[in-house]
């Protein structure tokens, strides 16, 4: 990550967003649980890339690993 502010990541992903209707797959990928922000920041790409969708979010996964709270969401 470039950075951890919120808006600079989403504006990052609204950038990475016209990849979408080439097919292109976005993933974020850390831990919403974890106390330390680089966890979850990319959280905020995948959100900016799919900002116009944010309401269809949908839980693909919702559960628990070693203590720490997981969950996977999907835009679009």
């Amino acid at each position: 990550m470039p950075t951890l502010d919120p808006r600079r990541l989403m504006g990052i992903g609204r950038k990475l967003a016209p990849l979408r209707d080439e097919g292109v797959l976005i993933v974020g990928s850390g831990f919403f649980s974890h106390p330390r922000t680089e966890h979850f920041a990319p959280l905020f790409v995948t959100m900016g890339a799919a900002e116009g969708e944010l309401g269809t979010q949908r839980k693909v996964i919702d559960g628990f690993w070693m203590g720490l709270a997981k969950r996977s969401v999907q835009f679009g």
